[in-house]
């Protein structure tokens, strides 16, 4: 069974001391810090398992006789863990040993519905506790007062006299709990089964009784020795179901005592600016309260014994520095780091709310100790109203916006404002005070000429807003945005901000059709947003431009320009689709400009021009291709046998939409060549081929169908994307050559047709220039340069020579490859900024 001892991990895992390093602890308030409780996660809920964390200090642990006991709700466990906790609240205690005595340490996991509520007072408390209780208790199980209720729905009060006790040492004082079970039909009575047990934190803290049932009167009394602050009175128990009981009594202890540490500011505050500059002197010295002592030998060593910690976390926050000495007190320098300088260096920061340090002496063997905290003033934050700013594309407006800094750090502030990235609006600002400004809007003025892009519904744009004092900086950012309104195409449009109308497919063909989804916006004045008119968008109206060209109007008047609705696609009545009836020819250029007008049906239409393309058919679609195809389908018809006579109709109908007429003939011929080897061997041997040559043809069927596309997708993700282009013809190339060799020349020699065939990728290689990659590569992407470079220095090297016909060296191969792969680059750039510059101008192409 596997054996997780978390209490032992949890000993070992923080001692910070070997034996004999540290003298032993002297006293209980030694012991009393030498062990502590803590448990993880924080924010459990009912089913996690929770890890109870014991923290002791590596002297006390290892000390002789050093024992220690772990319980969870008052039954012992070998385990620092709650498997599956219930959700309730339960209560950890630790016993230990320590310098021959006996301590305790009390934790408790609060729970999301223990079944108890705790009050501290008289009747009138348990009343107004009680009604609360039955309320929550009817809501839970939904009846009426009256009808009979689950036993499981009864709660518990748990009446305490006091929260805390004040007790002196030496003294005592007297204590009372009292348990009630409250149902939703008989109010609230005592609950005499209920047990109730009393224990003390601490050795010099004493209760009697300890036990009880129903109701306990006690007496908490405190030893005349004790140095002790604080301590815990516990009360544990558990209802008649089995309901656990936990509560806990502050027990301030006011030790007897000949010596007290003084402490004084200077100045007097306890908060602190974390901006490594603001200085509190923390004086501390120890007196007596006969003032005639204070120049005895002890008092003097107890001064001598001040020291100054940054317990936890306000290491992290404050300075560390020497002490200094003015007569009997001790100063030390209350400072913290820097904050601006750390959120500068590390980014966003958060500092813990307060500080503190402990300050501690020693007099005559007895620990004089006292924390003073110091509040960290956190920075301030800059808020801005309103919080977003929106424009129409085609209005001009003012938004005022006003920006104020909270917080307590001082000034003076200066204000700034400015966009991040592109201006949509003119900024001015006024300050008003050291701690707000006044920022004014108006605009838009950063729309690009012309307005918005006909796929655009709107512009966005951060305005910053700054605060700066010295090197601290605050920041808020507002977004701004411009909306048009109108028809914009959400979907629908090529790479160039155009529409494609197919007018060189079949009507037969579904792809002939294509899809434009628009929307309707409009603009609300008062909310200043835009919203979607769906019945506008599915009533739209489309009429060619006046604009268009007389081609275009020729074309339209004989091919007609079908438009339909189709609805939704993915927003209500916003899906159109063109297409035209018939394939248009084309002859110089294979696209016309179209533009049409569309307008919303409605008392003030909305019109919006969209610019599209006719895309026209080729020429390899026209007699002289249609020619060529029919002489393939005669040439497989009339001379080929069966079953090949079908495998080739097949294969022909498959490729023929991506051959022109040069490939069809050459198709032709090849056919033509393969009947009449056929035709011209014996019978017998034409059969055996036959057969053999169906066999190989499943075989090229599939390796056509892989190189079509699996191959086309291995390649792509393995190699560079001009490389894996260039390789795909090699290899189907090579495949169909060597399949055609095989089946023509049985006794073929396979060396001479290898060697053959590394010729023609040698070839086929010495053609893959710097136009291939241009037209392949992916210009964005650091490898495209090197595999670039690479390959044009391979291939000057290897292939290419000098003007006088000498092979290249390395050192010219690499100058010629340099400037390749740089004018590519510059033609490149150049080329996308001259079209970007067309198409803001206004031409086509």
């Amino acid at each position: 069974m596997k054996q997780r001892l978390w209490l032992i991990i949890g000993i070992l895992a923080v001692l910070i001391l070997l034996p004999g390093q540290t003298p032993a602890p002297n006293g209980a308030s030694e012991c009393e810090r030498a062990a502590s409780l803590n448990y993880s996660p924080r924010d459990a809920s009912a089913g996690d398992t929770i890890y109870i964390l014991v923290t002791i200090d590596a002297i006390v642990a290892n000390a002789p006789g050093f024992s220690s006991t772990l319980y969870i709700d008052g039954v012992q466990s070998d385990y620092a863990e709650i498997p599956y906790w219930n959700g309730r609240t339960t209560q950890i205690t630790y016993d230990y040993t320590c310098d021959g005595g006996n301590y305790t340490k009390y934790l408790q996991i609060p729970g999301q519905d223990n079944g108890w509520l705790v009050v501290v007072g008289g009747l009138a408390a348990v009343a107004i506790a009680a009604g609360w209780l039955i309320s929550k208790i009817r809501q839970l199980i939904g009846r009426k007062p009256g009808q009979q209720q689950p036993n499981n729905q009864t709660q518990y009060i748990l009446q305490l006299s006091a929260n805390s006790l004040d007790i002196p040492a030496g003294e005592s004082a007297a204590f009372q709990a009292q348990a009630w079970q409250v149902t939703a039909q008989g109010g609230y009575a005592p609950c005499p089964g209920a047990i109730l047990q009393i224990k003390a934190s601490h050795p010099t803290l004493h209760v009697s009784p300890a036990t009880a049932q129903g109701q306990i009167n006690c007496t908490v009394w405190v030893d005349a020795d004790s140095t002790a602050e604080s301590g815990i009175v516990q009360v544990n128990g558990r209802a008649p179901d089995n309901t656990p009981l936990t509560a806990q009594l502050q027990v301030n202890i006011q030790p007897v005592q000949n010596a007290a540490l003084e402490i004084k500011l200077d100045p007097d505050r306890r908060t602190l600016y974390p901006d490594g500059e603001d200085m509190i002197a923390l004086w501390a010295r120890v007196t007596l309260p006969n003032q005639q002592a204070e120049a005895s030998p002890a008092l003097q060593a107890a001064n001598d014994s001040i020291t100054f910690r940054r317990p936890g976390v306000s290491a992290d926050w404050l300075y560390d520095n020497d002490p200094q000495v003015a007569e009997d007190w001790h100063a030390f320098w209350v400072k913290s780091v820097d904050l601006p300088a750390m959120i500068q260096q590390f980014g966003p920061v958060r500092p813990p709310k307060q500080v503190s340090v402990l300050v501690e002496a020693v007099y005559q063997e007895q620990l004089l100790s006292q924390s003073v905290s110091f509040k960290l003033v956190p920075l301030p934050l800059l808020n801005v109203t309103p919080d977003r700013a929106t424009f129409l594309a085609d209005e001009q407006a003012e938004i005022k916006l006003e920006a104020t800094l909270d917080g307590q750090w001082p000034g003076p502030w200066q204000f700034s404002a400015e966009f991040a990235d592109e201006a949509l609006a003119d900024v001015r600002l006024v300050q008003t005070n050291e701690r707000q400004a006044a920022i004014t809007l108006s605009g838009p003025w950063g729309a690009p000429e012309g307005g918005l892009r006909l796929s655009q519904s709107y512009l966005h744009s951060n305005l910053t807003i700054k605060a700066t004092r010295d090197d601290l900086e605050i920041e808020a950012e507002v977004p701004v945005l411009v909306y048009r309104e109108g028809i914009y195409v959400a979907d629908g449009l090529d790479a160039y901000g155009r529409f494609r109308i197919r007018g060189d497919i079949s009507p037969d063909d579904p792809n002939h059709v294509t899809r434009l989804q628009l929307r309707v916006l409009r603009w609300n004045a008062q909310s200043r947003e835009v919203y979607e008119d769906a019945q506008a968008a599915a009533n739209l109206q489309f009429s060619p431009a006046d604009n268009n060209s007389e081609r275009a109007r020729n074309i339209l008047s004989g091919a007609q320009l079908a438009i339909q609705h189709v609805g939704g696609g993915g927003r209500p009545f916003g899906v159109w689709q063109m297409a035209l009836d018939r394939i248009v020819p084309g002859r110089e250029s294979f696209s016309e400009p179209l533009y049409l007008d569309i307008t919303t049906n409605d008392d003030e239409p909305l019109t919006q021009t969209l610019p599209a393309d006719i895309f026209l058919a080729r020429p390899d679609d026209s007699q002289e291709w249609q020619k060529a195809y029919a002489n393939c389908r005669h040439i497989i018809e009339t001379f080929l046998p069966e079953p090949l006579r079908s495998q080739k109709l097949v294969e022909l109908e498959r490729s023929k939409r991506g051959w022109g007429v040069a490939e069809l003939n050459d198709y032709r011929h090849r056919i033509w060549n393969k009947a009449s080897d056929m035709i011209m061997q014996e019978g017998a041997d034409w059969q055996r081929q036959a057969a053999q040559w169906d066999r190989l043809l499943y075989w090229a069927e599939w390796v056509k169908w892989v190189n079509d596309r699996a191959f086309i997708l291995t390649l792509k993700a393995m190699v560079p994307n001009p490389i894996s282009q260039q390789a795909i013809p090699i290899l189907k190339t090579g495949i169909e050559s060597f399949l055609e060799t095989y089946i023509m020349q049985p006794q073929m020699d396979y060396w001479g047709w290898f060697k053959g065939w590394m010729f023609s990728i040698i070839g086929d290689l010495g053609n893959l220039g710097v136009e291939e990659f241009k037209k392949r590569g992916d210009w964005s992407n650091y490898r495209f340069y090197a595999v670039l470079a690479m390959w044009r220095f391979i291939t000057h090297y290897c292939l290419l020579t000098t003007p006088e016909g000498q092979p290249k060296g390395v050192y010219k191969s690499l100058q010629d490859a340099f400037w390749d792969v740089t004018g590519a680059a510059l033609e490149n750039t150049l080329q996308g900024f001259f079209q970007q510059w067309g198409k803001n101008e206004g031409y086509s192409s």
